[in-house]
């Protein structure tokens, strides 16, 4: 019963990795709402809408279609932090040339790959637990219900993504004294 829902998850993936890819653009040039407001609130929404949509006026509450909706969701997001990042990006950035380092970016982002697997398979393994013992309905239910209530740690994320840079740019400078003021503040 999972199957055609994974292959539409295989096909919406490259939008999820360009959005977080945006989001890490974002964070580098301390554009703070542009850091959270894609993932957390545009495509939330646009999610619930299109789900809702599914649900109501095609009569498709199951796996597959949901996740066509996660996909169009991630998709018009994707295209609005692509026009965003078009017009706000730095001139300076646009006319650069890549600097294209493999070695060095495997070297560093194959432990990053393995950790974020891991991650992302402990924070799974309950869902994927009750989807082998209770089937596609019950999992989905509950898989609703903790999203939906891990949705408050936004407050804890949209925290960081603003601490985060300035705490970066502070350390960079050596301002011990404004840094520990900050970090208490």
């Amino acid at each position: 019963p999972y199957t055609p829902a994974l292959v539409c998850a295989m096909a919406v993936f490259p939008f999820t990795a360009l959005m977080n890819l945006h989001e890490g653009i974002a964070r580098g040039l301390t554009w703070v709402p542009l850091v959270a407001t894609p993932t957390y609130a545009v495509r939330p929404l646009l999610f619930l809408g299109i789900a809702a949509f599914a649900i109501y006026q095609l009569g498709e509450p199951n796996g597959r279609a949901m996740v066509i909706a996660f996909g169009a969701a991630s998709a018009l997001t994707l295209a609005g932090q692509f026009a965003l990042f078009r017009r706000w990006l730095p001139i300076e950035i646009k006319r650069s040339e890549p600097v294209i380092q493999h070695r060095e970016w495997l070297r560093i982002a194959m432990p990053m790959v393995l950790v974020a697997s891991f991650e992302i398979m402990l924070c799974n393994t309950d869902v994927v637990m009750m989807g082998l013992f209770h089937g596609p309905r019950t999992t989905g239910i509950y898989s609703a219900a903790v999203r939906t209530s891990t949705s408050l740690s936004f407050v804890f994320f949209a925290v960081t993504a603003f601490a985060g840079p300035r705490i970066a740019e502070l350390f960079a400078a050596k301002d011990r004294t404004e840094l520990v003021t900050f970090t208490r503040q």
